[in-house]
């Protein structure tokens, strides 16, 4: 039978714990409602079926299953899918590839949610089948089957650039008049580009390109480039056997492993922690989407450009709360 477990759910100012039904797990459903088994006391209770028990709490009170191992699919509480080898995740092949039809490379596995038939989408892709890419992300195509990395933020310049979003197949950005580029970042020669878009040399602000002046958070390290430009670079990776399990960000995101969440916390520069070791439910992103901007680029890959926080535009709770790392690295070096 499954230990009753405590997860450890995380904010950036306190730290408790709830105990979550079946230890993370998904609770039976009852085929006669479609609803969870319900087998506390009063009106509605049931006995839990064989090859479970009840998990009960003050908040609670759902049939889990027993810990049974299992070779074949046939021998799973609601047994094979139609294609033979998958356990159903409910009744009627409820959770079955078949069912769920979730996208090879958008999703983390073929299964889904039994009830709701959402499929566990990776970073940046959405859709109930994670078929498509979130706002202000692109290249689904470009996923591949093996790898936990979802579809690439767009990285438009905030200062060159209509809107965040862009195309789809090349990542190409809806530049303003005047502006060019794949991420509208290049001004006719003898201007550069600001707030008020394409402005002469002589008038325009200077901007520095120290790490005195950029502050870097999540493990990022500041690097100067030989053209005198500050950039926030992620120089770590996360190995095939981390991404084990998934685990439910702070954004509502699920993520193939904790050290990719922390990667892509580093990636974007902003706060993500762990909030469950399981995926995140379904309507976990609502009023959580928080597309990251990049304002500065530079000659490095794609997947190594990283938004800047510069100290004038950080904020004093994140500055408090996070150590900066203000290594100065010189390119070549």
């Amino acid at each position: 039978m499954i230990d009753k477990q405590k997860y450890k759910f995380s904010s950036l100012f306190a730290t408790e714990f709830r105990e979550v039904p079946c230890a993370g797990e998904m609770a039976l459903v009852d085929p006669s409602t479609n609803k969870d088994y319900f087998c506390g006391e009063g009106i509605g209770s049931k006995l839990c079926p064989p090859g479970s028990y009840c998990h009960k709490s003050s908040a609670f009170s759902k049939c889990c299953r027993e810990v049974i191992l299992i070779k074949t699919c046939s021998e799973s509480l609601y047994g094979c899918c139609p294609d033979g080898k998958t356990s159903a995740q409910g009744p009627l092949n409820a959770g079955c590839p078949s069912i769920c039809n979730c996208n090879r490379l958008g999703s983390y596995g073929l299964t889904c949610e039994p009830i709701s038939k959402q499929c566990f989408c990776k970073p940046g892709v959405g859709g109930p089948r994670c078929d498509r890419c979130e706002p202000g992300y692109w290249g689904l195509h470009r996923i591949t089957e093996e790898s936990n990395d979802g579809c690439s933020p767009c990285t438009c310049n905030l200062y060159g650039s209509v809107r965040d979003d862009c195309e789809q197949m090349t990542g190409r950005c809806v530049c303003k008049p005047g502006i060019q580029g794949m991420k509208c970042d290049i001004c006719p020669e003898g201007t550069v580009l600001g707030p008020d878009g394409c402005m002469d040399k002589s008038i325009a602000q200077p901007v520095s390109g120290s790490c005195d002046d950029l502050v870097c958070f999540h493990g990022a390290e500041c690097r100067e480039t030989e053209d005198n430009h500050a950039q926030c670079v992620c120089d770590f990776t996360c190995s095939p056997e981390e991404n084990k399990d998934l685990v439910c960000g702070s954004d509502g995101n699920t993520y193939g492993s904790e050290c990719q969440m922390k990667l892509f916390s580093c990636r974007y520069q902003k706060t993500i922690t762990v909030e469950a070791h399981f995926p995140c439910p379904e309507d976990s992103k609502k009023n959580k989407q928080n597309v990251p901007i990049f304002l500065k680029h530079s000659s490095l890959p794609e997947d190594r450009k990283i938004s800047l926080l510069t100290r004038n535009s950080r904020s004093r709770s994140s500055s408090e709360l996070f150590p900066r790392n203000n290594r100065r690295i010189k390119k070549g070096k």
